[in-house]
């Protein structure tokens, strides 16, 4: 939302610019002036016009003014299809995602690549159903370490970990659709 308005703002103040600029020149030939001055006015004019069209770039480019949320996804192997789904979620409002499946390539060092990734995110997504995994344990150990926004989020019925307990989770075992909501709205 906030890009947008943004965007929108660079695009007035070029259409803005441009009418000010065709309304200051028709001024500026309406009265006499010197050769000089009007060729300086002129010159002025075309100036502010490239301005504007150089400000109608920039709304185009503002997407990339205001930094994306980065999130570390943390799921146990059978829940990828549910974390595709909250990683595209998050991804279609701006957010970066770092998932281990796409990030983890075959002979490449796990925990190294873990420790990168959590020392990347802004925030600490465990998606969790049943029992959790020994491994979520140390990457949730590391984000806190690094004070990180932790959200549980549940897939279905799960047992917490004690670490997680303390927490308000985000419920999404019935598809929920104001849980997906809550969640983007709390990492982007």
């Amino acid at each position: 939302m906030k890009r947008k308005f943004v965007s929108e703002i660079f695009a007035w103040l070029s259409v803005g610019g441009l009418v000010f600029s065709a309304i200051g020149l028709f001024t500026l030939q309406s009265k006499s002036l010197k050769p000089f001055d009007f060729a300086l006015s002129i010159v002025s004019v075309v100036i502010v016009v490239l301005a504007g069209i150089f400000s109608a770039r920039l709304a185009r480019l503002a997407k990339w003014i205001a930094p994306s949320r980065r999130v570390f996804l943390s799921c146990s192997h059978h829940d990828y299809p549910a974390a595709r789904e909250v990683a595209k979620a998050l991804r279609a409002d701006g957010a970066f995602v770092w998932l281990d499946e796409e990030r983890l390539r075959p002979g490449a060092p796990i925990r190294e690549m873990i420790e990168k990734g959590i020392a990347g995110a802004d925030s600490f997504v465990a998606l969790l159903s049943g029992k959790p995994r020994p491994s979520l344990l140390l990457e949730l150990g590391l984000a806190q370490a690094r004070g990180l926004k932790v959200i549980p989020v549940l897939l279905a019925d799960a047992e917490l970990p004690s670490d997680l307990q303390g927490l308000r989770y985000i419920d999404l075992r019935h598809g929920n659709d104001h849980g997906f909501e809550e969640l983007v709205r709390e990492v982007t």
